[in-house]
């Protein structure tokens, strides 16, 4: 039996953008809400089209489309981690990378060095199992 996946709200998301900018700075406002809104709905879109994708796959989903896509101004990096990272929290996975790792993989993600398979695998490798 599996349990119905958690989706992250924009609002949450928005909430998070405005956290991350006020820990580690950044400048406020959005390029283009159309953007933020594709990148939630980009992984519940894959599960249409797959169902029973990992949930790995899911958060890289909506992670490389966060990253960069630049809904944002600043702090697309930051969001995407923080927004993928508690995705996989919903829905029972726990990541277990330190934060410089997290900072290296998604500075790869928005550079162009690591594509979205590669996201998933790091995440699938680096997080601890569902407990369901």
């Amino acid at each position: 039996m599996s349990r119905e996946i958690v989706w992250i709200p924009k609002l949450v998301a928005l909430r998070v953008h405005a956290e991350q900018l006020r820990r580690h700075g950044g400048e406020d406002g959005m390029l283009n809400e159309r953007i933020l809104d594709s990148a939630l709905a980009r992984a519940r879109t894959m599960v249409g089209y797959l169902p029973g994708a990992p949930l790995e796959e899911l958060a890289a989903s909506m992670a490389v489309a966060i990253a960069k896509g630049h809904a944002f101004v600043d702090g697309n990096k930051r969001t995407a981690c923080v927004v993928s990272l508690m995705f996989l929290r919903l829905n029972g996975i726990e990541i277990s990378a330190s934060e410089d790792d997290l900072a290296a993989v998604f500075e790869d993600i928005a550079a162009g060095r690591m594509l979205e398979s590669g996201l998933a695998q790091w995440f699938a490798e680096n997080t601890l199992p569902p407990e369901w």
